[in-house]
Parts: C-alpha cells; structure tokens; sequence
C-alpha cells in the first residue's frame, strides 16, 4: 500500500479527533443541562452509531484477508458498543429531565442537587465512555478506507 502524504492523513483524520472533542464538550454540557430535553440529539447519534456499526459487519463479510476481517469487525463492535452506551445515557437523562417535570420536585434544588450528582454523573460517565468507543470504531475504519482508497498508485489521477 502507498504511504499518504502528511496533509491527506491531515485532512481525513483531523475532524475525527474533532468530533471526538465536540462529542465531550456535549456530554459536558448534557451534565449541567438538564432542564432541556436532548434526547432527540442523543437518538440520532444511536441511529448513526448503530448503522455504521451494521454497515461495519456486512463489509467485514465480504473482506478478504482474515486480519482485515477482524480488524474491522472490532470497528464495528466498537461502534455497536458505543451505540448502546449513548443509548443507556440518553435514557438516564430523560429520566432525570421528567423527574425535575414532576411537580413536587420543580423547584428543590437539593433533589437537583442529588440528581446532578448521582445519576447525572453516572449517565455523564456512560456518554463518555461511548464517545470514546465510537471514537476508536471511527478511527480504525477511517484510517482502514484511507489505506484501502490509496492502495493503487493511481488512486489521485482525476484523468
């Protein structure tokens, strides 16, 4: 395979670090945010971890050599792992968003408080793990297609 110049693995692997910092900053602020509801944002990032980690598995099906194989197979249980994660998060968030609805609690700000604290930092903690995990699923297939793109010496004639 041909070795990319430096400004290619730039400019293909750059925004992935990118996101992976905007996906922290997210789960930052769904910790201190939770008198609005997010989870709409949430849900599309499971449906779009959920459907590169399928489309992962049916392209490790019809890879040929076994490393790559199972290389990408691990992307997509990477992927499959970090969608239920922001799944998981997404629904404690939800739950503490329809408690801080609820009445009674509305206005104490030591059930806020408690809430912040306890299940909020546990689904803070989910979220980040599953940012990682999609992270690390997105890298390994990113730099796989990168090599795989680039493999013919021709891979940049546009003629």
């Amino acid at each position: 395979m041909i070795e990319q110049p430096r400004i290619i693995r730039f400019v293909y692997k750059a925004p992935l670090v990118l996101a992976a910092f905007m996906g922290f900053a997210y789960g930052i602020f769904m910790i201190f945010n939770y008198r609005s509801d997010t989870t709409s944002i949430t849900n599309a990032g499971f449906a779009i971890m959920a459907s590169l980690a399928a489309i992962s598995f049916s392209f490790a099906r019809v890879i040929e050599s076994d490393e790559l194989k199972d290389r990408i197979m691990f992307a997509g249980e990477r992927l499959l792992h970090a969608a239920i994660l922001i799944l998981t998060a997404s629904i404690l968030k939800y739950f503490v968003f329809l408690i801080l609805k609820f009445p009674p609690f509305a206005s104490s700000a030591k059930v806020e408080t408690a809430l912040l604290f306890t299940i909020g930092l546990l689904a803070a903690l989910i979220f980040s793990n599953g940012v990682l995990f999609a992270h690390t699923g997105l890298r390994v297939l990113n730099d796989l297609l990168l090599l795989r793109f680039t493999r013919y010496k021709d891979w940049d004639d546009i003629w």
